[in-house]
């Protein structure tokens, strides 16, 4: 290759990382009731901004909690169904999705244990399944993490969503910031909703072969320019975390697209249902229009 060319190849990568937009919040629950407590709900990022006797540290002093996950993990004493992580420096790191098997339903036939994303976990005695996204490069978590300044600076919130997929943080599957990668990864092009964004499952064209049984349970977020906004949580059942949403049939088709959307995920969105959780970088997610 040519000098001119590796030139100008390295100015389009500079061009493509600075215009990535920075992820400036992160806020968790789609809702259309603005009263809702829980109403495109702002988390903390810090962990100095915890508020006192409403957090509890699930880690205790192990960063790495046993080789299981990377980051100090704190859920909110009356709302179990999510956890923060934060770093060394208490910087906000990742989230995790909990889910408490014993309400995912008794009719429920998704293969959790075929799926490396859902990892089996024990909190307070109660058995659970949890999904676990990264912000950051998980090595760096609890050796050298970020400073506060850090989130107002280049990095924001985070850099890049990383899905942990085996029993350690060193196995993980990346979700593209930018839509267009993403799509030539196999995350499927799916369609906007207001006050949500364009959607991207993964590899929607294989779900009819398990019976929707094996679900990634990842979908990416982007807005009208295929920017990363945030990434949602979808799991089969019905867990009943305020966090989570429960989104009908009716609004299933909608999302996913009428003409990709297997009869499998309707049945399933009816029964035994779908718990979905969204999470945002920007400070306004609920002004999202699908325009395009």
């Amino acid at each position: 290759m040519s000098p001119r060319l590796i030139l100008a190849c390295l100015c389009l990568a500079v061009v493509a990382v600075s215009a990535e937009k920075k992820w400036t919040n992160l806020k968790v629950h789609f809702s259309a009731n603005p009263l809702s407590k829980y109403y495109y709900q702002t988390q903390p990022r810090l962990l100095s901004a915890l508020k006192a006797n409403k957090w509890t540290n699930l880690s205790g002093n192990d960063c790495t909690n046993g080789g299981k996950y990377n980051g100090f993990r704190y859920v909110e004493n009356d709302e179990q169904g999510m956890a923060l992580l934060f770093d060394v420096q208490g910087t906000i790191a990742g989230i995790q999705q909990i889910l408490y098997k014993n309400q995912l339903s008794a009719n429920n036939k998704f293969s959790f244990d075929k799926v490396p994303a859902y990892n089996p976990d024990t909190l307070n005695g109660e058995e659970v399944y949890v999904i676990t996204a990264y912000f950051v490069d998980p090595s760096t978590i609890c050796t050298s993490g970020r400073s506060a300044s850090d989130l107002n600076g280049a990095s924001g919130t985070g850099t890049l969503t990383q899905i942990q997929t085996g029993p350690t943080p060193a196995s993980l599957k990346v979700l593209p910031r930018q839509r267009a990668e993403a799509i030539a990864q196999s995350w499927t092009e799916n369609k906007c909703f207001i006050g949500m964004g364009y959607h991207n499952f993964y590899n929607v064209e294989s779900f009819a072969a398990t019976n929707c049984s094996e679900i990634f349970p990842i979908f990416g977020l982007y807005d009208n320019n295929g920017d990363q906004i945030g990434f949602g949580f979808v799991a089969v059942g019905t867990s009943e975390s305020k966090h989570f949403e429960h989104p009908p049939a009716t609004a299933v088709k909608l999302i996913v697209g009428a003409d990709k959307v297997p009869q499998c995920l309707l049945d399933t969105a009816s029964s035994p249902g779908l718990s979905t959780m969204h999470v945002f970088f920007t400070n306004f997610p609920q002004t999202y229009a699908c325009i395009l």
